[in-house]
């Protein structure tokens, strides 16, 4: 890779702080994602950080549930229908590579294998 568009990746690279596919959409870079990322890990100007799953929750959203709030707080009968809840889900042999389970010389026979587990938050 030339210099020049070294350079090109570098200014991109902090201007948007694009990932590196989208990085790799710019017409003049003939090099594939992996190579991008491991330019930008040479170089102690870039840190590798993990995006957040969700925005930020702005004062204006948080505004806007006041107002939901005040809203509905004459509601009545109509809030024993409603159900609050923070639940989340586990699952116990997913894409996260771990398989929870007990690795024993002697083989037992086992009726539940991985699978998913709900639990309810209050």
């Amino acid at each position: 890779m030339s210099p020049t568009n070294l350079r090109r990746l570098y200014r991109e690279a902090s201007r948007t702080g694009n990932s590196s596919t989208k990085l790799k959409t710019q017409p003049d870079l003939p090099i594939q994602p992996r190579r991008i990322r491991e330019l930008l890990n040479a170089n102690s100007e870039f840190k590798y950080t993990e995006r957040k799953g969700s925005p930020l929750l702005k004062s204006c959203h948080k505004m806007r549930r006041v107002m939901w709030a005040e809203a509905n707080v004459d509601r009545g009968a109509g809030w024993d229908r409603v159900i609050f809840s923070a639940e989340k889900n586990f699952n116990l042999d997913g894409p996260d590579g771990l398989n929870i389970t007990e690795e024993t010389s002697v083989r037992k026979r086992t009726y539940f294998q991985g699978g998913k587990m709900e639990v309810a938050l209050s």
